[in-house]
């Protein structure tokens, strides 16, 4: 007990304790055994509850980052499909309002048609409809594009 008490090294105390273990009753030593096996079982059981628990955490943190990414994807490529479809859309207006145009001074080349409807060029489609709302004929329109 003195030597316990004087705290003397870490090998003596484990000593004395096993000491003490030896030297227990029958029945103390089970249920003392018991109560080592119970602190056991309990730390086993955290320990399994814990890396169930990380790995259902990380699962739902990967499914959730997939959809968000899913998600994040899909309006981005929306995004970028509405403004292609945007300028295609733009684009082809603008061809057909120089189609429309050029009608009203007569009849129009297969040709030319399919050249203006071929252009995807924006700004050379808006000098050519600034040309045929100036223009008096199909044919003063080919030549000034």
């Amino acid at each position: 007990e003195k030597m316990k008490a004087d705290g003397v090294n870490m090998g003596i105390l484990k000593a004395i304790g096993v000491l003490e273990r030896l030297s227990m009753s029958n029945p103390l030593k089970l249920r003392y055994e018991a109560y080592l096996k119970g602190v056991r079982d309990e730390r086993a059981w955290k320990i399994h509850v814990w890396k169930e628990a990380t790995e259902a955490g990380m699962a739902a943190g990967r499914a959730a980052g997939m959809a968000a990414g899913m998600a994040a994807g899909r309006a981005e490529g929306m995004t970028a499909g509405m403004t292609i479809g945007r300028a295609e859309g733009m684009t082809i207006g603008k061809a057909e309002d120089i189609l429309e145009l050029l009608k009203t001074h007569g009849e129009l080349p297969e040709n030319l048609k399919t050249r203006i409807l071929s252009e995807k060029n924006t700004d050379t489609l808006h000098r050519w409809l600034i040309l045929a709302a100036r223009s008096q004929s199909v044919k003063e329109f080919q030549k000034k594009m």
